[in-house]
């Protein structure tokens, strides 16, 4: 079950655009909505023979507006899919918009169909708090994973979407045979992570999270699954654990006992989301307070154990997690001092010199949970003063102790 390793959240097609003041960025996340057929092109090298006979296919955004209506950040950007096929000495590059219900909506409708958006739309689009949440919401723009034989698309939601990686038109929403989303219960409403993790000690497995909210209680419970290719359609629940607010978790890690959950000190109020129509950003709110927690969460269903740390802190992405000799828990991930979304507001990405203040800047750094006095150390991998994130490293060996990972710097020349 192998997941495609992405650089998912932006499109930097500016490379094909003139030099500027800007230094290329004039094209940067501005609307590029047209077909791309490239076959062959010729690469400087040759290939290598592993490549023969495979194709390479990741998500970006690449539509921001529809019609007299302007999206304000780039995470909501309409997906469009990129698919490299390697063919001997040669490789060809399709491209095309992902056809979802909400960009087939929006485009029958010439204007920004209801969906569940991080900004609102520009001018308002003036849709209920029901009509977003109920809306089709299967603009999965952010990672890819083959799970059954089927090529499925993530985000931030507990629901995949089936995708023809030929066409790369949405087939369906997966219909889970389950009754985790709510657990049987229709007032319930959950989120998901668009990184799960592969489950080691089950080959062709993979291990995810879901936090939910009950709408009518208000209580909150975070649920460990497990999705594997034999039954790709069902999710099997390996942990359930009660929290005091529904934390949102992009990624996270995995050893081979433990889900890492480090809780966020925020939540999004979808109660507030249903009764205004806010979007997800004006819809987050403080939680947790001081001092954070971070759950260990373990696989066999026994109780979690609970670490904290003095100083709240967010974090995007997860390079990996495992248990290093002395029996310490491992987890290294991008930190933020503040709420990384704010950074992908098109107020920021769009203005170079608000693009260029060095703020809401990422360090991969280590963190090492000690089991025995249930202590935690903190160490900086990479260079505190330059922004790295997007980190990758051998997927082939997921939960184990790695030695080198890579990602993207920026603010690299200073």
């Amino acid at each position: 079950m192998p997941i495609s390793s992405t650089f998912s959240i932006l499109m930097l097609h500016c490379i094909l655009a003139a030099a500027s003041p800007d230094d290329g960025y004039e094209s940067f996340v501005q609307t590029f909505a047209g077909d791309v057929d490239a076959c062959p092109l010729e690469p400087s090298a040759p290939l290598p023979e592993f490549l023969t006979g495979g194709s390479f296919i990741f998500p970006v955004n690449s539509q921001f507006d529809m019609g007299q209506y302007s999206l304000q950040h780039a995470f909501d950007g309409f997906g469009r899919l990129l698919r490299f096929d390697f063919n001997g000495s040669t490789l060809c590059l399709t491209s095309r918009l992902m056809g979802s219900s909400v960009y087939n909506q929006s485009l029958e409708a010439d204007k920004i169909a209801p969906s569940l958006l991080f900004r609102p739309t520009q001018p308002p689009s003036g849709y209920s708090g029901p009509a977003c949440l109920e809306a089709p919401n299967d603009n999965n723009n952010v990672n890819s994973i083959v799970t059954g034989g089927e090529f499925r698309m993530l985000t931030d939601s507990e629901t995949p979407v089936h995708v023809d990686p030929l066409s790369f038109n949405v087939l369906n929403k997966v219909n889970w045979t389950d009754d985790v989303d709510g657990h049987g219960l229709n007032h319930q409403i959950g989120m998901g992570s668009a990184h799960p993790v592969l489950d080691v000690a089950n080959p062709g497995c993979i291990i995810t999270v879901q936090p939910m909210q009950d709408m009518e209680a208000l209580t909150h419970h975070v649920d460990v699954l497990r999705i594997c290719d034999k039954a790709p359609d069902t999710r099997v629940v390996l942990n359930s654990v009660k929290t005091s607010y529904m934390p949102y978790f992009h990624a996270f890690g995995v050893t081979s006992p433990y889900v890492v959950l480090p809780l966020m000190p925020f939540t999004i109020d979808f109660h507030e989301i249903m009764l205004t129509g806010k979007s997800m950003i004006e819809a987050m709110r403080s939680a947790g307070g001081d001092p954070m927690q971070v759950l260990l969460v373990p696989l066999d269903g026994s109780e979690a154990l609970t670490f904290t740390f003095e100083t709240p802190f967010y974090y995007s992405h997860v390079v990996n997690a495992y248990e290093d000799p002395a029996g310490n828990v491992v987890m290294d991930c991008c930190l933020y001092d503040d709420n990384w979304f704010l950074r992908f507001d098109f107020d920021v990405l769009r203005n170079k010199t608000a693009r260029d203040r060095k703020y809401l800047m990422s360090v991969v750094t280590r963190f090492t949970f000690a089991l025995g006095d249930k202590t935690i150390t903190t160490t900086p991998l990479s260079v505190p003063t330059r922004n790295t994130d997007m980190p990758q490293y051998n997927r082939a060996y997921p939960s184990a102790q790695h030695c080198v990972f890579w990602g993207i710097e920026w603010f690299h020349d200073d």
